[in-house]
């Protein structure tokens, strides 16, 4: 268990320095490409419902979309 929870940790300890070397110009370019690409699938298109969450800074931005 110790040998999961280790890993786990480092594994979050190396996408939080992967996120913080985005440059804020990079992450709105994957935010943008994301939400097209998700808005272009025929399952979300379809839905009725959808769950999505409400992003942090560094993540790709869903917050255009949750305001539609």
């Amino acid at each position: 268990m110790k040998d999961k929870l280790f890993t786990k940790k480092a594994y979050r300890a190396d996408i939080r320095k992967i996120k913080a070397s985005y440059t804020p110009q990079k992450l709105h370019k994957f935010s943008e490409d994301v939400m097209e690409l998700l808005e272009q699938d025929p399952l979300f298109q379809s839905a009725h419902t959808i769950f999505i969450y409400h992003s942090m800074a560094d993540e790709v931005n869903t917050h255009d979309l949750l305001n539609t």
